[in-house]
């Protein structure tokens, strides 16, 4: 009498050519599709095929990560590092269009430091999560550094590094050059620390506060049309300028926008500008002020001048303000919040792909920086 067979299962081997299965022993099947023995019992014999021949499920990443943060801890490390006051970069925005930029100086552990107090006052009771984790998602899931670009250093600082470089090479005294690159970085970092200093004051400042401080500067001129066409690239375009007043005290920003035909963009128009926001801010009740700080760049053209200096001097004698101070931001270390406005624009821009006139740009403006930053615009429909 036959015995049984004590296999459970038994397997056949083929090959398919020219549309003919073909039985071949396991040698040949494994010589002819280059797999090792030990892979085929893994496929055949142990975790792939159930007894009737069908694979079976894969139960791999079933159990779940026990460690794995969820839930409200992880909504609150976003919820911080959205309120983060980050800016976009002032001359390299087309090529990196996502990056934000933080204080220079300031470091993940720093933040993660912030974040424990953060939470202390806002979520009273509940657990923070650790620096390691906080780190992970910091830089998994946000596109932030701490340092400015390349593109966006300083010429002054660049040219005294490079002669400093120069002249150790062949070995002369860099001592003045060297004072003259420490108290350069050090004006830059008393005016920014200053410029930081009126953001936190503006934070606490009481609404019927004397001060008030805003930031102004001009975008880089929009072509008018913009178009992809060859034909288009080299006609004369129509140039649009964009002018920002940030009040640092509302959080809130005015956009002023017109064509070159209107105007040019020299210290007549800019001052326009300023004696326009002064109006429309004055004419409310509630917003009276005596005393007005302007942060600007050192551009000789539009900020730096005469005719800004006797439109201040000409709101004093009018009675109008008592003070009107001008903080000029060194070049090169110029870092405004009218930039993170600048940015959203031109993220905007970059999205549409033909814009026909100066009332499409007052729509992207609108759309573009209405919500996001509280910023109203004015422009001629």
């Amino acid at each position: 009498m036959r015995e049984h067979s004590r296999r459970s299962r038994t397997y056949e081997y083929y090959v398919k050519l020219r549309y003919t299965e073909t039985r071949v022993c396991r040698s040949a099947f494994m010589s002819l599709h280059g797999i090792t023995r030990k892979k085929l019992q893994i496929l055949m014999g142990k975790r792939i095929l159930s007894p009737t021949g069908t694979p079976t499920q894969d139960r791999r990443g079933r159990t779940g990560n026990s460690k794995s943060i969820v839930g409200p801890p992880l909504d609150h490390v976003h919820e911080h590092i959205g309120n983060l006051v980050v800016i976009a970069s002032h001359y390299s925005r087309a090529h990196s269009p996502h990056r934000r930029y933080l204080e220079t100086g300031l470091t993940i552990t720093e933040l993660h430091a912030n974040y424990v107090q953060w939470m202390e006052t806002t979520y009273t009771g509940e657990g923070c999560v650790s620096p390691r984790f906080y780190r992970t998602v910091f830089t998994r899931d946000y596109n932030i550094v701490f340092r400015p670009p390349k593109t966006d250093l300083c010429n002054r600082c660049e040219l005294l590094k490079s002669t400093i470089a120069h002249k150790e090479t062949q070995e002369v005294n860099v001592d003045a050059d060297i004072k003259t690159l420490e108290d350069h970085q050090k004006l830059a970092e008393e005016i920014q620390q200053l410029l930081s200093l009126a953001e936190k004051e503006s934070r606490v400042a009481p609404p019927d506060s004397q001060l008030r401080t805003i930031c102004i500067d001009l975008q880089q001129t929009l072509p008018c049309p913009r178009l992809h066409t060859g034909v288009a690239y080299y006609k004369r375009k129509m140039w649009i300028y964009n002018f920002c007043v940030y009040d640092l005290n509302k959080k809130k920003g005015n956009m002023y926008v017109w064509q070159e035909m209107t105007a040019r963009r020299g210290s007549d128009e800019i001052g326009s500008c300023i004696l326009k926001w002064l109006e429309s801010e004055l004419t409310d009740p509630g917003n009276q002020f005596k005393r007005l700080r302007i942060f600007c760049d050192n551009c000789a053209g539009q900020n730096k001048n005469s005719n800004i200096v006797v439109m201040a001097l000409r709101l004093i004698h009018a009675l109008t303000l008592d003070k009107v101070e001008l903080v000029f931001m060194v070049p090169g270390h110029s870092f405004l919040p009218c930039d993170r406005a600048f940015g959203y624009i031109e993220k905007k821009i970059r999205k549409c792909r033909h814009i026909y006139s100066p009332t499409d740009y007052l729509r992207i403006i609108r759309k573009a920086v209405g919500e996001e930053n509280n910023v109203n615009c004015h422009g001629e429909d």
